[in-house]
């Protein structure tokens, strides 16, 4: 997985990205003990919409941090 720079990439709602080969997009964005998380959503190849992702960084010992997909 591609290593980004802690600050490069933060998302807004609404944004896209692309996790994989799935595209998926940014619905709401909370904080829980000081991470943040991206509620995400995507569309199957059957059509149907797929709400229950979610997203954060991991910060590794170096300051880079990677995409995580918690759910």
């Amino acid at each position: 997985m591609l290593k980004i720079n802690a600050n490069y990439n933060k998302f807004k709602v609404g944004d896209t990205f692309k996790y994989g080969r799935t595209i998926y997009t940014v619905l709401s964005i909370f904080e829980d003990e000081g991470n943040t998380f991206y509620a995400c959503k995507y569309t199957k190849k059957d059509g149907l919409v797929s709400y229950s992702n979610i997203f954060t960084y991991r910060i590794d010992d170096e300051g880079f941090s990677e995409l995580y997909q918690r759910v």
